[in-house]
């Protein structure tokens, strides 16, 4: 067997023990592949490294790696005991309480002192790749190709209906509200130059008489 290289104490007489024992017999039914010398520390994946454990003795040994190990490689090793509350459907795991709170705590205790980078500090001294490009507005082609893809585009009655249920039961922040006599004053109050809405001489959906672009859209909606 290939010994490893930690702690010298109970838990590493416990986790030989398993490992010699595992490594005398031939298992059959449910097995775990281990890796005697876990990956995350330098063991590789070769036959005399690895040993096949029923998942409880799995589970088990990872508990002791953690008793036999220091710094870095024990926060290592906490990480790795944390992974067997993961599923997955190759995996035959049914867990117990005691088994989950135990994974939980070595989650939790891995993580705790350390300090993630954030979003800033990994962005930090990155250059945009658009920075000094000055933007200009679209070209011709650009803008030809885009009213082709979207002219026509029709949603169609399940996606309208999807929207339709979202917004069933949806209040609004006025709803049941009115406006106070001061606000009225001040929405009366002119705000200024604006330019009129493009208008259009017929609706073409409705037949109605000088609408705005705002009017079409809608009225194409209500009618699909």
């Amino acid at each position: 067997m290939e010994k490893i290289d930690f702690l010298e104490n109970k838990y590493a007489k416990w986790y030989n023990s398993i490992i010699d024992n595992a490594q005398k017999r031939i298992l059959t039914g449910y097995i775990e592949k281990h890796h005697i010398i876990p990956s995350s520390l330098g063991g590789n994946n070769n036959k005399t490294n690895l040993v096949n454990l029923t998942y409880k003795e799995h589970f088990i040994c990872h508990r002791l790696l953690i008793k036999i190990t220091t710094g870095n490689a024990r926060i290592k090793m906490l990480h790795a005991l944390g992974k067997f509350i993961q599923s997955s459907p190759l995996q035959q795991r049914n867990l117990t309480s005691r088994q989950y709170e135990i994974a939980r705590k070595a989650i939790i205790e891995a993580r705790t002192g350390t300090k993630r980078p954030g979003i800033g500090g990994v962005k930090k001294g990155n250059v945009p790749w658009n920075k000094g490009i000055k933007q200009g507005p679209h070209c011709i082609e650009s803008n030809k190709a885009r009213s082709i893809t979207l002219t026509g585009r029709i949603r169609s009655a399940e996606f309208c209906q999807k929207v339709s249920d979202g917004k069933k039961g949806h209040r609004s922040g006025m709803t049941g509200k009115n406006h106070s006599e001061q606000t009225k004053l001040l929405m009366r109050k002119p705000r200024g130059i604006q330019g009129p809405q493009k208008r259009h001489t017929m609706c073409p959906h409705c037949d109605l008489l000088h609408v705005t672009t705002r009017h079409i859209k809608f009225c194409e909606i209500k009618k699909n």
